[in-house]
């Protein structure tokens, strides 16, 4: 027997299952609405860094900076500051990797790229911690891996170009450079780099000089811009370039690298102006020479002293009295050079200077002796004194501030105080017998150097405008120190700070 419902009740199951149906689908609605809200959380900086949102890079590493941070997290905000045009920031971050942080980015930066085959920034930031490391041919590859995948980028370029540079592939990188400020007009980068390459290339001054301005007027308060400018003007004969003071004044932490290019003009300029000076002495010339540099560099440190007194902004005050103390480092460096005969020749014509000197000396061989690492008790220029070469950090990995490199920590102890310590012994056994009583005692202190006066600054002058000089004078005289193309006395200073070929970071070395 069939039993047959009501039509109305048929009616009342239909709404009920239609109901129970839209329930069912409201309620799937809400289960599947959870990944959704997972989708909204920040993306982490490298996936930033990868779709070249760097901004975003910048904003969620704020708190990261050269002191803290992971070596990743500081190299993904230096290239993001440098695409931003936050050089300063780029460098002082680039300058902090050690060589522990750079095997970790070495490793992190491979496995991006590994991961992420197609992506153009993957391949750049492998290919700027190859270069890092000094593999260039391998930097090379990455980078050129990169421009395929992302013809446009002017950042890859750029690290293209630097890569050239430090394998001496000139015309190639300044070709790169442009390319890259072509493809990224907003980037001052690209023109600091093409000046800077000139510099090393020790040509092009015209050239260098435009490409600072650009640099300067897309980045008014970039540091390494200036400092190219000021080694410009020292060229022209203008000592006091108010880029160079700038430049440090923006960038402190590169103040010293940025002092060692001001010590080596000053360097080269006392030893061009005395093989001029002595070119017919003869036998005599090189005894000659010796006291004469030593003179110079003793004028100049004092020189540097007096306007540190005499500054009444404390910045000043601190740049002055840095310079003093480079050109000390010189001095030292001066009588290293010098027997006992030539220190008693100048002892006997120039006290003031010989003073000086044995003050200089003094000063090294105490820093020398009294800390357990000579590499880290010294500074910069001590260094470069004690290997005969200047220690440049803006252009190699390998040789920047303080590099605890194991073959400088080696020898230092050894080369250095024996040197010091001789060069201090012949001085000390020419001295007056009270001095050597204030050595002893601590007591003792130089007597000063005045100003030279009747000297102008960058004024054509003659050869006998330097052998009429006061015996305690210094000159700047332009005449005899000609700087032309081939003869510059600076070395380029790249943000980026890659390594050559022939100087590989320590890290490389090792792996050799």
């Amino acid at each position: 027997m069939t039993i047959t419902k009501p039509s109305h009740q048929l009616s009342a199951l239909r709404t009920l299952s239609v109901l129970l149906w839209l329930l069912s689908a409201l309620a799937c609605s809400d289960h599947v609405d959870a990944p959704v809200e997972a989708s909204h959380v920040p993306k982490a900086p490298l996936d930033l860094a990868l779709e070249g949102h760097w901004s975003e890079v910048v904003a969620r590493l704020a708190s990261v900076s050269a002191k803290s941070g992971t070596a990743t997290e500081r190299m993904l905000k230096a290239h993001a500051c440098l695409a931003m045009n936050r050089n300063n920031e780029s460098f002082a971050l680039h300058l902090s990797l050690s060589d522990e942080d750079l095997l970790s980015w070495l490793e992190e930066a491979e496995q991006v790229a590994l991961k992420h085959p197609k992506n153009a920034i993957a391949h750049y930031l492998y290919g700027d911690s190859l270069a890092k490391a000094g593999r260039l041919e391998e930097a090379e590859g990455a980078l050129s891996r990169s421009v395929q995948l992302d013809p446009e980028s002017g950042l890859a370029w750029n690290a293209q170009g630097l890569v050239s540079v430090m394998a001496e592939k000139h015309e190639e990188a300044r070709q790169q450079f442009r390319k890259a400020s072509e493809l990224s007009t907003e980037l001052a980068d690209p023109w600091c780099n093409q000046g800077m390459t000139l510099i090393g290339m020790a040509q092009g001054r015209r050239g260098a000089t435009s490409a600072f301005q650009t640099a300067i007027q897309i980045d008014p308060e970039f540091a390494t811009a200036h400092h190219g400018l000021g080694c410009l003007e020292l060229l022209a004969g203008r000592e006091d370039s108010e880029h160079f003071d700038k430049a440090m004044q923006l960038l402190p932490e590169a103040q010293p690298i940025f002092l060692v290019n001001e010590t080596r003009y000053y360097a080269a300029q006392v030893e061009r102006q005395s093989e001029e000076m002595f070119a017919d002495a003869g036998e005599l010339a090189t005894s000659l020479q010796k006291t004469f540099e030593a003179r110079q560099f003793a004028s100049r440190a004092s020189d540097f002293r007096n306007r540190a007194d005499q500054a009444t902004n404390p910045i000043s005050k601190a740049f002055h009295s840095a310079r003093a103390g480079m050109m000390q480092d010189r001095l030292v460096g001066a009588a290293r050079k010098m027997d006992v005969a030539d220190m008693r020749s100048l002892q006997q014509t120039d006290s003031r200077a010989f003073g000086q000197m044995l003050n200089s000396l003094s000063g090294a061989r105490n820093r020398a002796n009294t800390l357990d690492n000579a590499s880290k008790a010294l500074s910069l220029t001590d260094r470069a004194i004690a290997y005969g070469r200047d220690l440049m950090p803006g252009g190699s990995l390998a040789n920047r501030i303080g590099s605890d490199a194991s073959d400088l920590s080696r020898s230092m102890t050894t080369n250095l105080k024996n040197d010091i310590g001789g060069a201090f012994d012949r001085a000390i056994s020419v001295a007056d017998t009270s001095i050597r009583r204030q050595i002893e005692t601590g007591t003792y202190t130089p007597p000063a150097i005045p100003t030279p006066q009747g000297v102008s600054r960058g004024v054509p002058g003659n050869r006998s405008s330097i052998n009429n000089l006061v015996p305690q004078g210094a000159t700047t005289d332009q005449a005899l120190v000609n700087w032309d193309e081939g003869s510059w006395p600076f070395e380029p200073i790249f943000g980026l700070m890659y390594a050559s070929a022939e100087n590989p970071s320590d890290l490389e070395r090792e792996q050799k």
